[in-house]
């Protein structure tokens, strides 16, 4: 009885740290393509963006929050990361314009 107490009481704290957490690859919105009056961005080119970063990011390690690193520090990481994970040249700047435009800091 014990043991079921305590092993109710983690799948409960647990499932609320679940749903407060952000997700490491939000979904491609409308805003994205908009951001705050600059330039419009394709949306096909931020799904693609999203599709490579979740792919071929997680592929070797665990995937990184789009916040995890500042809007001036992301280019340099993919670029860097980008010979590793086989991304092309089309794809690497993809993902980096999904990255930008879902990055929210």
């Amino acid at each position: 009885m014990r043991f079921l107490v305590v092993f109710l009481l983690a799948a409960i704290a647990f499932a609320g740290c679940e749903s407060t957490s952000t997700p490491k690859a939000p979904a491609v919105t409308a805003a994205m393509a908009n951001p705050g009056g600059r330039q419009q961005i394709d949306l096909a080119l931020l799904n693609a963006g999203r599709s490579a970063f979740v792919t071929r990011c997680a592929g070797c390690h665990a995937l990184p929050g789009v916040n995890e690193h500042s809007r001036d520090e992301w280019p340099g990481i993919v670029t860097a990361m980008a010979k590793r994970s086989g991304l092309k040249t089309d794809q690497r700047e993809a993902v980096i314009a999904y990255i930008l435009a879902a990055h929210t800091q």
